[in-house]
């Protein structure tokens, strides 16, 4: 089973057992973390996806670190000017264990039918017409065949 979730503007796919290192929360080294913005779900036979996020879903794990990674450097200079600037960053991020992705009966089988229906037409608006035109594809301006030797000389 895996996961899709959003930490800090961005997507990480998590497994039960990963340490993943995600933008700085809140909460000391030891203490439980619960994060709610889950994107999809996957169990091994079916893929819950929410919109945006899957209602009742959400990763518990654990605070393992709240550290800082590696300085980078940045280092801005213009030629011939006499001008350079040098700045240093270091990125908060928290270091989680994930524990457990707990779905609340997401993953529960049910009757979708009913719900998506079949499909109306080419196009899957109803009411689209679902029988092809004569005259073949339809181009803009007509259909295909009197658009053939037009342009080209032929």
């Amino acid at each position: 089973m895996y996961a899709i979730i959003e930490s800090g503007g961005k997507q990480y796919t998590i497994k039960q057992g990963d340490r993943i290192r995600v933008e700085k929360l809140q909460g000391n080294p030891g203490e439980d973390v619960t994060i709610g913005t889950i994107l999809a779900v996957n169990d091994g036979e079916r893929l819950v996806t929410g919109s945006p996020y899957v209602a009742g879903a959400s990763l518990v794990g654990k605070v393992l670190a709240q550290e800082k990674a590696d300085k980078v450097i940045v280092f801005k200079y213009k030629r011939r000017k006499d001008s350079k600037k040098k700045k240093g960053h270091r990125q908060a991020y928290t270091e989680i264990l994930v524990e457990k992705i707990d779905l609340q009966g997401q993953l529960a089988p049910e009757d979708l039918s009913g719900e998506h229906g079949e499909r109306e037409g080419a196009t899957g608006y109803p009411g689209a017409p679902t029988e092809q035109v004569a005259g073949g594809p339809m181009v803009a301006g007509g259909p295909m065949n009197d658009l053939q030797g037009a342009g080209n000389g032929s």
